[in-house]
């Protein structure tokens, strides 16, 4: 099973500072950005495709943060068995 590190606020300055840490690890097979802004996402993705060389390792999603508990629960079980 792949070892996944989802982070929530991305975008944000302390969020940012985390995925850049995280990329980092070698025993971490993906990092998952969440965000709730598709442009900020965009331009991380574009600053770590290029800067970091991290294409394989970084996916990064766009998700409403204020469903419910269950409807996100279901999200992420949907990713983990893609």
């Amino acid at each position: 099973m792949a070892k996944v590190a989802i982070i929530t606020g991305a975008t944000g300055g302390l969020g940012m500072e985390f995925t850049r840490a995280i990329n980092s690890y070698d025993d971490i097979d993906e990092i998952w950005a969440v965000g709730r802004n598709n442009d900020k996402l965009n331009n991380m993705k574009e600053m770590y495709d290029t800067e970091l060389n991290t294409n394989e390792k970084l996916s990064l999603e766009v998700q409403d943060m204020s469903i419910d508990t269950k409807e996100r629960q279901n999200i992420i079980n949907d990713k983990m068995e893609s």
